[in-house]
């Protein structure tokens, strides 16, 4: 009865050399010989941004600190930060530092602010770009509106005569309607007062396109205020008329 027997021989990675022999029992062997290359693990050496867990939601007017202490680099290498952000338009929020290790800003408006953050090594290499979003919002999850009250300009009160409010930009991130109201708060001495023929006219206070007819040279600063039935916002905006 014949007596089988296989044998296998391996040499040094990362290049596999095996050598297989079968034995027969007859003094007969058969052997082959495959080869196989395995690579090495890839070893990581780019920085690795990361942002520290911290609240996602916060209210409005709120200050967010942006953390990027955690992040590191394999190769122990120093590494510098770089911090982008995009607010909701209508927001005056800037970051405090767009290099510093730890930055902040403050969420003045509702809706989300995206922020960025990406390490860069001595060696000049570079990590991915770690994103996150910081959402705002007002009473309970409602979205605040953003009230936008237009550029500021000039009328010339001897031929044009009326200046055209525009807060059709003003928005709501969660779609609610809007409710508009305008508000003169500053106004020429002389034209202090309720309006009057001789001072100045506020026509559809109550819209999103009201029209100040100013009868009297200075400046006029007016309030737009807009709700979406929950929460306000407000802007303003200076007409000088000449």
């Amino acid at each position: 009865m014949s007596k089988h027997s296989i044998k296998l021989r391996f040499y040094i990675l990362p290049v596999i050399l095996a050598t297989f022999i079968l034995s027969c029992g007859f003094d007969q062997t058969v052997s082959d010989a495959v080869s196989n290359t395995i690579n090495p693990p890839k070893v990581d050496v780019i920085p690795k941004a990361l942002i520290a867990n911290g609240s996602r939601t916060v209210n409005v007017n709120a200050s967010v600190t942006l953390d990027g202490t955690p992040s590191f680099d394999p190769q122990q290498k120093k590494i510098t930060h770089a911090w982008t952000m995009v607010a909701p338009n209508g927001s005056a929020a800037a970051l405090g530092s767009a290099t510093a290790t730890v930055t902040s800003f403050i969420a003045d408006k509702g809706g989300f602010y995206t922020v960025t953050l990406q390490v860069t090594n001595e060696s000049g290499e570079v990590s991915e770009i770690r994103m996150i979003a910081i959402d705002a919002v007002g009473t309970g999850s409602n979205h605040p509106p953003v009230a936008m009250a237009g550029a500021d300009a000039s009328v010339t009160i001897a031929t044009t005569g009326v200046a055209v409010l525009n807060g059709s930009a003003s928005y709501d991130a969660d779609g609610d309607p809007l409710i508009y109201e305008w508000f003169l708060l500053g106004a020429p001495a002389a034209a202090q007062g309720p309006p009057s023929a001789s001072t100045y006219q506020l026509l559809e206070s109550k819209s999103g396109s009201a029209q100040l007819y100013p009868y009297i040279v200075g400046i006029y600063t007016l309030e737009l205020r807009v709700s979406d039935g929950i929460d306000t916002d407000q802007d303003r905006v200076v007409i000088t008329a000449e």
